[in-house]
């Protein structure tokens, strides 16, 4: 049996006629001759190359009724752009939930094999990307993407990939939180301030969380939960050793210099303070003495005014009572180098 009888019996009589049919007119219409039905069945179909159309069959185009596109046996002026037989009448048209677009079919289906796999041409495309991008037509927005009414070009400036986009915060001055919350967006970092106050309270910049400036409106109290030398400034090398709230003695909450110690309470360990470095402490013409200074000062407020307390005090009077640190010999006191207390035995009175 010949190719041509093989193919016959495979592709059957009716499918032929209709090949060689279409083969033949096309044909016969370049070189000016007629053909007829009768004629048309005298070639083979494999005779007529569809190229030479102009319009290559491919894909799903090859395995197509030649009648679908040839309505009614014509052939001349056959329609050749794809929306002009996939209008939903002599071929699929789009889809209900297709993206709403005037732009020819082949802008985006690469394939005559399939609709699938269609690739969107961007390509001038700057706004009304969600018209699109709705989570039905095309990708829309992730269930942790941030809250916003903002156009998808707001922050998406590139038609290639979500990713990259910068958040234009323009004329936003509340709300930081609900983005800047860890996950969605940059929230606080471990050593951050413990605080509910809302973001915008210390941070005015939008570019940049640094320079942040707390308002301490408000505060009176738990200064140290902050001021740790951790999260915020602390207590210097050379600060009193107190467990003292620091409000007890700073006041201030823009500085913390003019701090004014509160001595409610303290009866002793004067001089753990009052050494001259840390605090006030003797002056240099101060009785020499080691004992404590709470022995002679009575008053937290003022160093005036302390009395001696010559308790246990039986020897060494001189010391002190030289017209120097404390009342010496009268212009009248006898000749003597005798110690003081050889004949004052009171050290309440000189009597």
């Amino acid at each position: 049996m010949t190719i041509g009888a093989q193919f016959w019996k495979k592709m059957g009589q009716s499918a032929v006629v209709r090949l060689a049919l279409i083969a033949l007119m096309l044909i016969a219409g370049a070189l000016g001759v007629g053909i007829t039905r009768s004629n048309a069945q005298t070639l083979a179909p494999w005779q007529f190359n569809h190229d030479v159309t102009g319009y290559p069959l491919s894909g799903a185009h090859r395995a197509a009724p030649c009648e679908s596109c040839h309505v009614n046996g014509r052939f001349k002026g056959t329609p050749t752009r794809c929306n002009s037989c996939h209008n939903g009448t002599l071929a699929p048209g789009r889809s209900r939930n297709h993206v709403k677009t005037t732009a020819p079919c082949e802008s985006c289906h690469r394939s005559t094999a399939t609709f699938k796999d269609a690739r969107m041409d961007h390509t001038g495309i700057t706004s009304g990307c969600a018209s699109c991008h709705d989570g039905m037509t095309a990708v829309g927005q992730p269930s942790a993407h941030m809250k916003t009414t903002a156009a998808c070009e707001s922050c998406h400036r590139s038609t290639m990939s979500f990713r990259t986009a910068t958040f234009d915060h323009s004329g936003i001055t509340s709300g930081c939180a609900t983005c800047h919350n860890g996950s969605t967006a940059t929230g606080i970092p471990k050593g951050h301030i413990v605080t509910s106050a809302p973001c915008e309270t210390c941070h005015r910049s939008t570019t940049t969380f640094a320079g942040a400036r707390m308002d301490h409106t408000g505060i009176t109290s738990g200064c140290a939960t902050c001021h740790n030398g951790t999260t915020a400034t602390g207590k210097p090398h050379g600060h009193i050793v107190t467990t003292a709230a620091c409000e007890t003695c700073h006041k201030s909450t823009t500085t913390f210099a003019g701090a004014r110690m509160d001595h409610a309470g303290i009866t002793s360990g004067c001089a753990t303070c009052h050494n001259g470095t840390t605090a006030t402490g003797k002056p240099s013409n101060h009785l020499p003495t080691t004992t404590a200074c709470e022995n002679c000062h009575r008053s937290t407020v003022t160093f005036t005014g302390a009395r001696m307390d010559h308790t246990g005090i039986v020897s060494g009077c001189a010391n002190c009572h030289n017209g120097v640190y404390a009342e010496g010999k009268p212009r009248d006191h006898p000749r003597t180098s005798a110690p003081c207390e050889n004949c004052h035995r009171s050290t309440r009175s000189w009597d």
